[in-house]
């Protein structure tokens, strides 16, 4: 086979064709982000990926790495999560024209007989000679243009670009700390939350949730400062710190994540906030290491460097999102406290250096108030683990936290967009942040919402992005009707969308109490509806 390089850009993947036995070509697919510096070194890239390969002929096919594999795929299939039947059928039709319909559940899972020798088959395919290098991004040189996209493109066929430079210090995958071991699903007490601790600096909340028949738990974890993630210096410090704990727990927790346990990292108005999820039977062993790299990570000034500028990249790419979302996002930024403004956030973050990230993170993380809940297939004894955890790596202390701030809409304001379309966002703001008015304009919106759309979408065509919103922010309700128009401008939309809602409201206002009723009750059962799966429930 020919090798080709398809030169398009920054983002490199590299695959490699296969045969199976039933004579059906496979892939095998590697994708990899390129840095600035990346770009200019792919070859090295090229010679780094071969070597990895490598290792799999220099080493006797080991039969752990087999079973465990074979171990995450019995249990995938075991506590697969439900789905919406939709997302299941589109899943699985595909594969009715490779595999039979009886196999169509269980054939992603299968791995019941340990073959090296068809393992080691795969692998000898893997070659530089049998490979698609394809580099997409901005800035390549390119001689044709695809006549049906428009897109412009550079094709060469024959060897791949290598350096032919032997790679140091690579090894394969140690055993996998993170598989769950105990999967025993503990009885559902079948009782709400309950506090197990609290004191002026820490509070923990339990909760046994077992009735989706799953040893999965989640344990989320608020750390809350005085000053909390509002001013624009926290946001943006905030959001670069998390990006750098990201990158450096990316070797420790993917194991985790194979393993079926992972976790996320929030900066919300609060504080920080910590979730780990999935089996919890090595969840404490995750948020351990979490911990360590959040509270005493050594921040490398290269890897400082690379992801500023790939924060700064995508805030400055914002100015390309859709007209829709800029409107969102400016509202926010009006009505919002701890919302700011992308080039105000470019702005800061361009003169942000290694020490003043340092400097706020002892000054951010140097005292915290913990708020913490563990739900599903929990015990005691994770209780137990849980409390020594936080106290190996956080230093709790009496602090009242932020509250974050929504600010009374008043007027109209106009943002300045780079796109040929227009775009509305009208907002009606509940008069106070009561659970009644919440109610209230969720029953609205819920009454209004399929008429908004084919009136103004269907009737008029106004534009693609038609709709309305239940627009709450943080704890302040409200209906938002949101139009992108490529046939309007603004004033005409808006006027549009007032005369929908006068003529809707003498609609709503002619109901009979028992249609009202009817439209209050297919409400309050879409809000009660029951959750699907554990996760639904507990993030």
């Amino acid at each position: 086979m020919h090798s080709v390089l398809t030169e398009r850009g920054w983002i490199t993947w590299l695959s490699a064709a296969t045969r199976d036995v039933d004579d059906k070509t496979s892939l095998f697919v590697v994708n990899i982000g390129l840095t600035d510096q990346g770009k200019s070194r792919i070859s090295e890239i090229s010679d780094l990926l071969f070597d990895y390969i490598a290792l799999l002929h220099l080493e006797e096919t080991k039969r752990w790495r087999f079973e465990e594999q074979a171990i995450v795929s019995n249990l995938g299939f075991r506590f697969q999560e439900e789905d919406a039947p939709i997302v299941t059928v589109s899943g699985i039709s595909p594969d009715l024209a490779t595999y039979p319909a009886k196999d169509l559940l269980i054939y992603p899972y299968l791995m019941q007989r340990f073959d090296p020798a068809l393992i080691n088959s795969y692998a000898s395919m893997l070659t530089p000679e049998n490979v698609m290098v394809e580099v997409v991004g901005p800035d390549v040189d390119t001689t044709h243009t695809e006549p049906w996209f428009q897109v412009n493109y550079r094709l060469n066929q024959g060897p791949i670009p290598m350096r032919g430079t032997a790679a140091k210090d690579l090894q394969l995958p140690a055993p996998n700390r993170f598989l769950p071991e105990v999967l025993t699903v503990v009885p559902d007490d079948a009782l709400p939350p309950k506090l197990t601790s609290k004191d002026t600096s820490r509070e923990i909340w339990f909760d046994v949730d077992t009735e989706f028949g799953s040893p999965r738990s989640t344990l989320n974890l608020s750390l809350r400062n005085s000053d909390g993630i509002v001013s624009l210096q926290d946001v943006v410090l905030a959001g670069l710190y998390q990006r750098l704990v990201n990158d450096d727990l990316s070797m420790s927790s993917y194991p985790a994540l194979l393993a079926g346990v992972a976790y996320q990292l929030a900066t919300p108005p609060k504080g920080l906030r910590v979730a780990v999820f999935g089996y919890s039977d090595k969840q404490l062993i995750l948020l351990d290491t979490v911990l360590d790299s959040l509270m005493n990570m050594e921040i490398n000034a290269d890897r400082f460097n690379v992801l500023k500028a790939d924060y700064l990249r995508q805030l400055h790419n914002s100015k390309s999102d859709p007209p829709y979302a800029q409107t969102l996002s400016s509202m926010k930024d009006m009505l919002l406290n701890y919302s700011w403004p992308v080039k105000a956030q470019a702005d800061y973050l361009a003169m942000v250096t290694l020490e003043d990230l340092q400097s706020w993170r002892r000054k951010q993380l140097s005292r915290l108030d913990v708020l913490a809940m563990l739900h599903g297939n929990v015990t005691p004894n994770m209780l137990a683990e849980l409390h020594e955890v936080l106290t190996a790596h956080v230093t709790s202390a009496d602090i009242s936290p932020v509250q974050p701030v929504v600010a009374e809409v008043n007027g109209v304001f106009e943002i300045e967009v780079d796109h040929e379309d227009s775009a509305i966002l009208l907002r009606v703001q509940d008069a106070d942040d009561s659970f009644a008015s919440r109610a209230k304009s969720t029953l609205m919106t819920h009454l209004m919402n399929n008429a908004f759309f084919s009136s103004l979408r269907t009737e008029q065509q106004l534009g693609y992005v038609v709709q309305m919103l239940k627009g709450t922010l943080h704890n302040r309700g409200g209906v938002m009707f949101q139009i992108q128009s490529p046939v309007a401008p603004a004033d005409v939309l808006e006027q549009r969308i007032i005369s929908f809602v006068d003529e809707r409201i003498n609609v709503v206002g002619g109901y009979s109490n028992g249609d009202f009723k009817q439209h209050k009750a297919s409400m309050i059962s879409l809000l009660t509806e029951s959750d699907k799966n554990f996760l639904d429930r507990s993030l």
